[in-house]
């Protein structure tokens, strides 16, 4: 058992890293770094804070540095709402900052060993010395799937990013695809790896089109 165990983590984990170099290969590679700390707050509330670095093109310096601030409601058992503040920090001679202020709703419904999660996102961010936010409604699916026994859920997702400010209607600046897994060491700590490919259809100042993500979370309940 324990080998099969051992030989289904190592497939998975082949796979995962396999598509995503040959891709990244073409078009170059941005990797990110996050930590984060979640708890309880009171009753139906809680909080989370987190740090995520975002590094240059092809394994360079760090780039970005965003830090979070998240309250989190959870009115009913399937469905979360919540708010951030984000502070963005471009880590180059141009120091040039931005304040993102962000809300969202997401319903997530269990079927056996799936999970099924539907978000929907406004975000708002601000240049430093700017008056005029980039504006953007986030729509995201996520897909995942639990395997007890392993403590890891595999994840897929796709997400469009909708531009509320340019012309008269939405436009879609960009679409995010991702997939990865997240691994439960223990009941506190939570890893998390993962791939991500952007589809451009407008300029973007952070994003690359191929990223690789490395994330911890530790959950204080």
């Amino acid at each position: 058992m324990k080998n099969n165990k051992l030989n289904l983590s190592s497939l998975i984990l082949i796979i995962f890293l396999t598509i995503p170099f040959h891709l990244c290969a073409r078009d170059g590679i941005n990797t990110a770094w996050k930590v984060g700390l979640s708890g309880p707050i009171y009753k139906k509330f809680s909080f989370l804070v987190e740090e995520d670095l975002r590094m240059q093109q092809d394994f360079g310096g760090v780039e970005w540095s965003f830090t979070t601030a998240e309250i989190r409601y959870k009115p009913l058992k399937f469905l979360t709402i919540g708010t951030a503040y984000m502070f963005i920090d471009k880590l180059d001679k141009s120091g040039e900052k931005r304040h993102r202020y962000l809300f969202y709703a997401m319903a997530t419904k269990k079927i056996g060993a799936f999970r099924f999660s539907v978000r929907e996102r406004f975000q708002s961010t601000f240049k430093e010395h700017s008056d005029t936010p980039s504006n953007f409604l986030r729509s995201m699916l996520t897909v995942a799937y639990s395997i007890d026994k392993l403590n890891i859920s595999p994840f897929v997702y796709a997400e469009t990013f909708n531009n509320t400010l340019k012309g008269k209607h939405f436009s879609l600046d960009r679409v995010r695809l991702s997939c990865g897994i997240d691994y439960a060491l223990n009941k506190h700590s939570i890893f998390q790896l993962y791939y991500r490919y952007h589809i451009f259809e407008a300029p973007d100042p952070v994003n690359y089109k191929n990223a690789i993500g490395v994330g911890y979370t530790y959950k204080l309940k």
